[in-house]
């Protein structure tokens, strides 16, 4: 039994630190879409992403472009954007848009469809969380996060 107990706390052990590995070579991207050609801080990005503000500086409404709950990154961007789970992340918006304080975010199911849809939308904001910096187009900035 003892034999048995400790194979599986290696296998175990060999599991989390694959994954610790692998986490630690991902870096959190936000990507915007500015209206303007004014340069973007991490705060300010981070603040639409919050929902903690609803327009960008010219006044134009800002679209948060967010992984959905199918996405492996659903998780990874809560906790690293919003120090929370993802749950609590999207019960957090439902509250705010429901509230009338914010517009509803964009879901989507992958960071392809993510750096797709911000390429082509003016006024998008979002997350993509990868181990290489993701391919944008046009003015579309993209703020390696802290």
């Amino acid at each position: 039994m003892p034999k048995y107990l400790l194979i599986t706390l290696v296998g175990l052990a060999l599991a989390w630190a694959s994954g610790v590995s692998r986490a630690a070579d991902e870096q959190v991207y936000i990507l915007d879409n500015a209206p303007s050609s004014a340069e973007v801080s991490e705060d300010s990005a981070k603040a639409l992403l919050r929902g903690q503000r609803r327009n960008w500086d010219s006044g134009q409404a800002a679209t948060v472009v967010l992984p959905s709950r199918n996405s492996i990154n659903y998780d990874k961007t809560a906790e690293m954007i919003f120090q929370t789970s993802g749950t609590i992340m999207q019960r957090t918006w439902f509250r705010l848009v429901f509230g009338g304080r914010v517009n509803a975010p964009k879901y989507f199911d992958s960071d392809e469809q993510i750096v797709s849809w911000i390429n082509e939308y003016e006024g998008a904001v979002g997350v993509v969380i990868s181990d290489t910096e993701p391919n944008v187009s046009g003015s579309v900035q993209v703020i390696p996060t802290s």
